[in-house]
């Protein structure tokens, strides 16, 4: 899967809240460590930021994995324990700089091609400590039971907890506890996490330890919502057994209070039987890799990190209008599941794009979002974007829009694309009154499309560059390339353009003073607009054939066509032409008012 910026590396991942989740198992033997390392792994190649870390002080399984890379660490959480009691002030836990904990005692470990999804991940390990000689002397060395007794315990772990989620370094951190009844043990539940993962065999000895752990749990007062369920190894044979442990163990769960209906469940594996160190599992082909990638997905969702919470929450905040917080978890979406993000990312955009409020500089990341989802094509949102730049009189945003349109067309080899985006570029030009540069885009785009034989979009255009010469008075200029545009029109028996560029033709030579032709060409446009009930076409003919007769000093014949035109106009939604025609009425009446005015005098 690529990334969402494009450039083959994943778009960083906005910051989350850091969950603690603790790993427990009454006894040993379960695949506790196993699953945690594998879902981690997976975790990390999707893209997330994981920390284990071995509480599991007496038994450390996850310090003993094989994939560490070479570092300089200085020990691990025995180390960093007793740092934090023996000179406090001297800890990086102390240290303004957040991340100098992990420089000290974060180990790192490779993420298998396998599971690489995204490229922003990491998979973190705080150890143990030391694995030398003399560790069991540091371990003995701290006495849990006595740090809780002084007042000391709570709040160290508590510290700790806080530092490593203000790092902001980490999205998830996954605690392997100690087994059994602890001090180990509750400090990694009770101090340290927001979830519980328990893993259980069906045996009847694990089910009774297992229980009483949970009855702890629950006068801790921890939530149904915050104990997830693993019933590992799971024999695939003796299925009516197999059927009647795990109903035993649902009741006996059940009878606490909590809920393990829905617990996953991880197969015996003769390979994890005879391998003692923990590895991250390499056969993602075999019936084991499925069951972690279970475990991650529950892990995700006790985090309101799965696709569909994410999608959840980037529409509640986008009903909010807090767009960044939106746009942040579409980017999250779109980095996972492209083909999913799309629609909901479109409606933002169509709803910014159309608010009344003017939210279209919003609409630009989410635009941008958009061009590398699989389904959208990001040059038509573009071009509505720039309109509404336009209307909005941010021309130096539409320019650099436009540009941008202009690239991605070039890119593509796209004319079509190639061609609007030129007129998207000079409606900007003509909405500055930057005409010179204006007329160099009509003059590239009529090239263009006479170059790909598209007649009428040709004639189209070299009628607007008529228009923007007849802005700068240049009005042989202006003649030359209607002519262009009359042929083409005619040629291609498109009467609607051919009444446009006569009524323009018309325009041109009344500025010359050339007024039999004026009239000829402004008659003809008539004929036409009147044949296709274009009214407002018509109307506007009948304002300038007024206009026409007024500068030949022919007044009560330009009153009559201004009648004309206000009475065509009078019913179609074109207000400012409408507005033409009564002011131009009205000038015309005025000026045979004045004669008579002066005679009463």
């Amino acid at each position: 899967m690529t990334s969402s910026n494009g450039s083959g590396a994943a778009a960083p991942i906005p910051p989350r809240k850091t969950t603690f989740i603790t790993f427990y198992s009454f006894k040993g033997g379960v695949g506790r460590t196993m699953a945690l390392l594998n879902a981690a792994c997976i975790l990390a190649g999707r893209g997330r930021r994981v920390l284990m870390v071995d509480f599991d002080l007496e038994a450390p399984g996850l310090s003993t994995v094989r994939d560490i890379k070479p570092d300089n660490r200085e020990g691990g959480l025995i180390e960093l324990i007793q740092e934090l009691i023996d000179t406090p002030e001297q800890s990086p836990f102390a240290s303004e700089d957040k991340t100098a904990w992990a420089e000290k005692y974060v180990a790192h470990l490779n993420i298998p091609e396998h599971v690489q999804k995204l490229n922003n991940g990491c998979l973190d390990l705080l150890p143990c400590g030391r694995l030398t000689e003399d560790y069991e002397n540091r371990l003995y060395a701290i006495n849990f039971a006595d740090l809780y007794a002084s007042g000391v315990g709570q709040p160290l772990f508590r510290h700790i907890k806080n530092v490593i989620h203000d790092s902001g370094q980490y999205d998830y951190v996954l605690i392997d506890s100690r087994t059994g009844v602890s001090d180990e043990g509750g400090i990694s539940t009770r101090d340290l996490a927001d979830h519980v993962v328990v893993v259980m065999s069906l045996n009847r000895q694990n089910v009774t330890g297992t229980v009483r752990f949970l009855q702890g749990l629950k006068k801790s007062g921890w939530a149904e919502g915050q104990v997830e369920f693993i019933f590992s190894p799971t024999p695939t044979a003796y299925e009516e057994l197999r059927a009647e442990r795990i109903k035993a163990a649902r009741e006996a769960i059940a009878a606490v209070g909590y809920d393990a209906t829905h617990a996953l469940r991880i197969p015996y594996h003769a390979r994890l039987a005879l391998d003692e160190d923990p590895f991250i599992y390499p056969w993602s082909d075999t019936d084991i890799f499925p069951s972690w990638t279970r475990v991650q997905e529950r892990l995700r969702h006790l985090a309101g990190d799965t696709v569909e919470q994410m999608l959840m929450r980037a529409r509640e905040a986008a009903e909010k209008n807090d767009f960044a917080t939106a746009l942040n978890y579409y980017r999250r979406v779109s980095d996972e599941a492209p083909e999913i993000a799309d629609g909901p990312v479109l409606s933002v955009i169509n709803a910014l794009l159309e608010s009344p409020r003017g939210d279209v500089t919003v609409a630009e990341p989410f635009i941008e979002l958009a061009s590398h989802l699989p389904n959208i094509d990001e040059l038509p949102l573009r071009f509505r974007l720039i309109d509404s730049l336009l209307r909005q009189g941010d021309f130096g945003r539409a320019q650099s829009q436009a540009q941008v349109a202009l690239e991605i067309a070039v890119k593509r080899e796209d004319t079509t694309g190639y061609r609007n985006a030129l007129d998207s570029l000079r409606q900007v030009y003509e909405s500055q009154k930057r005409l010179k540069e204006a007329v160099l885009v009509f003059q590239q785009a009529s090239t263009m499309r006479r170059e790909s034989g598209d007649r009428i979009r040709e004639g189209q255009t070299l009628n607007n560059l008529g228009i923007i010469y007849q802005k700068q008075n240049l009005w042989k200029d202006a003649e030359a390339v209607l002519e262009q545009a009359l042929h083409i029109a005619r040629e291609s028996k498109d009467r609607e353009a051919e009444g446009k560029t006569l009524n323009n033709l018309g325009i041109v030579y009344r500025n010359q003073k050339r007024w039999k032709e004026a009239h000829k060409y402004y008659e003809l446009s008539l004929n036409i607009r009147k044949d296709l009930s274009d009214r407002i076409g018509e109307g506007q003919t009948l304002v300038n054939l007024a206009v026409l007769m007024e500068a030949q000093d022919e007044i009560t014949e330009a009153i009559s066509f201004a009648h004309k035109a206000v009475a065509v106009l009078e019913h179609t939604q074109a207000m400012a032409d409408r507005d033409d025609a009564r002011e131009t009425l009205k000038r015309l009446e005025a000026k045979i008012e004045k004669p008579r005015d002066s005679r009463k005098r």
